[in-house]
């Protein structure tokens, strides 16, 4: 039997995965989770079924393909866009069709394929360090690389064509971008500057790219996640930070939300000024890397939320968010809030004059003009008084 968390006190912060028949990693594989084994995740607020699901299937490693999942209380499946409102258990099962799956996953296949390079048409060269891929791949997962390896003839494209000029080759491009791109004009905004074409510097058939301006740490990251869609994230937030910029750039949108998940279920009292100060505005020589609007209204909204705490592990916040523009107007006017809300509920206390006793403090609702009763006694409210 699945554990029940139908009182709230007894698990109050996660989200129960019960395991009900033994997990395989394929028809014919090995065993990855028991029956009746649990995974847990801490419940945040604002998270959907789907952003759990896609957090447990990265850590056990499992397809969500191949699973089915059920909420405990009711049996049914659940609206993968619904957000999670408090702790819960789902049931995971494989899927009906997991038995028809091939036995060989294509997902080792294709990164023994970046692994080794073989059959690679693209050369990525990133700090000195070069990286074979296959055009075929990149085109499908970035829409970045799609529009920069579709121009017809590429290898007789110039570097600088791709920035700062528009060629004809850039032009004929310009109809395949997405919708919500097709009002700007010019393809230098949809290809970032950091990307370079040199292939004219090499004698063979292949394209080569230059990447400037990022870690061959994060490349060889991004390139994994478009090869297998799966990858362990680093371990600092600030690298994750990098990764999840890097992958906006080149327009990789699940891993953007991998990214971001990640980002704001590690946001603490501890990191969240120091995320803020460093990543929110550009630095002089603009290396640092910047917060999606996305996270970084998040991080402002728990800086808000739990000003105090924070204020009692760094006495000089206030000073270090005086450059992130509009956090200080923001923070004055959550207090100027919170105090016009305290004083709804502040306490009064009566006297009974009759008889010369005073009363235990009594909470009064200004808006009902309600007493609260004082145990034991009975009383006139004539006969009240405000000390």
């Amino acid at each position: 039997m699945p554990p029940s968390i139908r009182n709230a006190h007894d698990i109050p912060n996660d989200i129960i995965f019960h395991i009900s028949e033994d997990l395989y990693d394929s028809p014919n594989g090995r065993i990855v989770l028991l029956q009746e084994s649990t995974k847990n995740i801490k419940f945040t607020q604002g998270r959907t079924f789907q952003s759990y699901i896609n957090e447990f299937c990265g850590v056990v490693g499992l397809s969500s393909s191949m699973l089915k999942f059920m909420i405990d209380t009711n049996k049914r499946v659940p609206d993968p866009r619904q957000k999670v409102r408090s702790s819960c258990v789902l049931i995971v099962n494989h899927s009906n069709n997991f038995n028809k799956l091939p036995n060989k996953s294509l997902k080792p296949a294709l990164k023994q394929l970046l692994n080794e390079g073989s059959f690679s048409d693209v050369i990525v060269h990133v700090n000195g360090e070069e990286l074979p891929v296959h055009k075929c791949i990149m085109c499908t997962q970035s829409r970045i690389f799609s529009n920069v390896l579709a121009t017809p003839d590429i290898k007789k494209t110039k570097s600088e064509n791709n920035i700062g000029q528009t060629s004809e080759e850039e032009r004929k491009l310009v109809p395949i971008l997405d919708k919500q791109y097709s009002s700007r004009k010019r393809l230098m905004d949809f290809v970032p500057e950091c990307i370079h074409i040199v292939s004219e510097e090499y004698d063979d058939e292949k394209i080569h790219l230059k990447i400037i301006g990022h870690e061959i740490y994060m490349i060889k990251l991004l390139l994994e996640w478009i090869y297998s869609g799966d990858i362990i994230l680093p371990t600092t937030m600030n690298e994750v930070i990098k990764l999840s910029e890097l992958s906006e750039i080149f327009m990789i949108d699940d891993l953007t939300n991998r990214c971001q998940e990640d980002i704001i279920n590690h946001v603490n009292v501890d990191n969240v000024v120091e995320i803020l100060c460093n990543n929110s505005v550009p630095n002089e020589d603009h290396s640092n890397y910047l917060l999606s609007p996305i996270i970084l209204k998040h991080c402002k909204s728990f800086f808000l939320k739990e000003f105090q705490e924070i204020l009692l592990h760094d006495k000089d916040v206030e000073m270090k968010i005086c450059k992130i523009p509009g956090l200080v107007t923001s923070l004055l006017t959550h207090k100027t809030e919170s105090k016009s809300s305290s004083k709804k509920e502040r306490k009064v206390t009566f006297s009974l004059s009759q008889n010369e006793i005073h009363s235990t403090p009594m909470v009064v609702d200004r808006y009902n003009d309600g007493l609260s009763s004082i145990s034991g006694s009975s009383y006139d409210r004539s006969n009240l008084t405000r000390d």
